[in-house]
């Protein structure tokens, strides 16, 4: 890391590493619950005692809503404990699925699904004539520990499309 740039996950992350390498020194066993248990005490410590935090435990807000998407949940109303709990059935292989979940949300990169301009925000609009039209229900292939495909719902963005708004 240079003066001018941000420091990358795994140097922001020191405490966090030193629990991947040895688990069992920091949780008393192969277990994504402790490890859950121990984060929130950590942050919780941090809060009551008015720490600024130096993000050497630091797991991103996003990550629940990327185990969901990762492990085909339709929500992430859960924990990202619970999630990987329930799809790998056993604290040891679930906490070395977090950290494969982990690695995988660091290294992912950002990707434009769709750009679209429009004279006026504030006006409804049919947006098919420029971006196309709706998609179709998307199936996700599941991974080995889900049981079957799951059908999720057309998004447009997070709808149907926009009618038009005839003037009165």
């Amino acid at each position: 890391m240079t003066a001018d740039s941000k420091p990358t996950p795994s140097e922001r992350r020191s405490l966090l590493n030193s629990i991947r390498k040895r688990p069992p020194m920091y949780l008393g066993t192969l277990s994504l619950t402790r490890f859950g248990a121990f984060v929130q005490g950590y942050r919780h410590a941090l809060f009551c005692h008015s720490i600024k935090s130096d993000h050497s435990l630091d797991i991103p807000r996003e990550i629940h809503d990327w185990v969901a998407y990762r492990l085909h949940f339709y929500e992430s109303t859960r924990s990202y404990v619970q999630m990987i709990l329930e799809r790998t059935g056993d604290e040891a292989s679930a906490l070395q699925r977090f950290f494969q979940l982990l690695d995988e949300y660091d290294k992912r990169l950002p990707k434009v699904v769709a750009f679209s301009t429009t004279e006026n925000w504030l006006a409804m609009h049919d947006l098919s004539s420029i971006v196309g039209p709706p998609p179709t229900a998307i199936t996700m292939q599941p991974e080995s520990t889900v049981q079957a495909a799951q059908q999720y719902p057309e998004a447009w963005p997070f709808g149907p499309p926009f009618a038009v708004q005839e003037k009165q």
